[in-house]
């Protein structure tokens, strides 16, 4: 195996630090860019080299991007941010010209399902302008716009609501989505961008094992932690953005997420493509909601 160098942006999160762990297994050299030196320190004592700065640095980003063989590029949430948009427009603007200084030829980017969305998507059309914005690059060897459906991870938003006996969000119980795991995109990524295919540009749309609802998913919280009368209740859009404010995004930022919710909600945010076994991740929900059980509880004992 010839050893590469990667740089992977944002490799502290959910997604990223799977990543970084992935291709450090796989014996290639992790260039782990984060914003906090001791959240990178985990990754630096498993081999990799952290590289501390703000995604929006443009100069520092091609820096870490040089002599890649390729980078993992994504927007964070950016929720502590005044202006979420301004922001994601920030960042995208950097990844895009340190990209051209540094030459880079081969990108993995984290997109979103609903992408394709002209409009009426949230917080997703940051990350649709910054697929155009790589789109318009010719220099590629492999440019690929991983695009997930609902994570799984939302979900850890429902913990405090389970020992009040309701899970309160604007869903309807009965949608289902085929919701995701951070660590089965993280997988997904790391595949690609260790991949040597020559000329490929790709939009590929990755969802979890099977479609679930929000009822079922209660009642596997209720399952898992002894809560057999935990129940779902489906609120206005108008009680969300005052949950949102009260746990303090600012009205802007919960409208960004409640646009998001509406279209969840309306059925817009699904994917394009038929789905075949290498779209579809492994982690089952129950799977996951067991492992949020443990570390809960594993706190509080």
């Amino acid at each position: 195996m010839t050893q590469k160098i990667f740089t992977i942006l944002g490799a502290t999160g959910h997604i990223g630090h799977v990543i970084a762990e992935d291709l450090l297994k796989r014996g290639h050299i992790v260039r782990a860019v984060g914003r906090d030196k001791r959240k990178l320190h985990q990754l630096e004592s498993k081999g990799a080299l952290p590289v501390v700065l703000n995604l929006d640095d443009s100069d520092a980003l091609a820096e870490a991007f040089r002599d890649t063989w390729a980078v993992f590029t994504m927007i964070p949430p950016g929720e502590q941010e005044e202006d979420m948009q301004l922001f994601q427009e920030r960042v995208g603007d950097a990844i895009v010209k340190a990209i051209q200084k540094a030459n880079v030829k081969r990108v993995v980017n984290l997109s979103s399902v609903g992408a394709e969305l002209a409009e009426g998507s949230g917080p997703i059309m940051g990350l649709r302008r910054l697929e155009q914005k790589l789109n318009a690059l010719q220099n590629f060897d492999c440019l690929v716009h991983l695009r997930p459906n609902y994570f799984m991870e939302n979900l850890y938003a429902f913990l405090p609501m389970i020992q009040q006996g309701v899970i309160k969000a604007p869903l309807p119980g009965d949608l289902k989505m085929p919701m995701v795991a951070s660590r089965d995109i993280g997988w997904k990524a790391a595949d690609f961008l260790d991949n040597s295919l020559p000329k490929l540009r790709l939009t590929f749309d990755f969802v979890g094992p099977k479609e679930i609802s929000l009822k079922e998913v209660t009642a596997l919280f209720g399952q898992a932690f002894d809560y057999p009368d935990l129940r779902y209740q489906q609120i206005s859009f108008d009680e969300e953005k005052k949950m949102l404010m009260a746990n303090g995004l600012s009205a802007k930022k919960a409208d960004l997420m409640i646009e998001l919710e509406r279209a969840f909600a309306d059925g817009r945010l699904k994917t394009t493509q038929e789905m075949s076994r290498t779209h579809i991740g492994t982690t089952t929900l129950e799977t996951f909601i067991e492992m949020i059980a443990h570390r809960t509880l594993a706190k509080t004992a």
